[in-house]
């Protein structure tokens, strides 16, 4: 916000309009990850199909894989 105090109901309401857009930018932003990381796992299950294990798919997104040796890897 560009400094001014939110007071009356016009402001509240904007406030509120752009809180919506920003969440529903991080919706769409954390949808498209979840995608790229499943298209990148499905790539190295056929590369390496032996040392990937999918992690479990939620609504987080968890750095950290395990291969199935137990050994975790981290994607930086």
């Amino acid at each position: 916000m560009s400094g001014k105090r939110l007071t009356g109901g016009r402001s509240v309401r904007l406030f509120n309009s752009k809180k919506k857009q920003i969440f529903r930018e991080n919706e769409i932003q954390c949808s498209e990850l979840r995608n790229q990381i499943s298209a990148l796992m499905s790539r190295a299950e056929l590369l390496a199909p032996d040392r990937i294990s999918v992690p479990p798919s939620g609504p987080c997104i968890n750095p950290t894989f395990l291969d199935t040796d137990g050994t975790r890897t981290r994607e930086d």
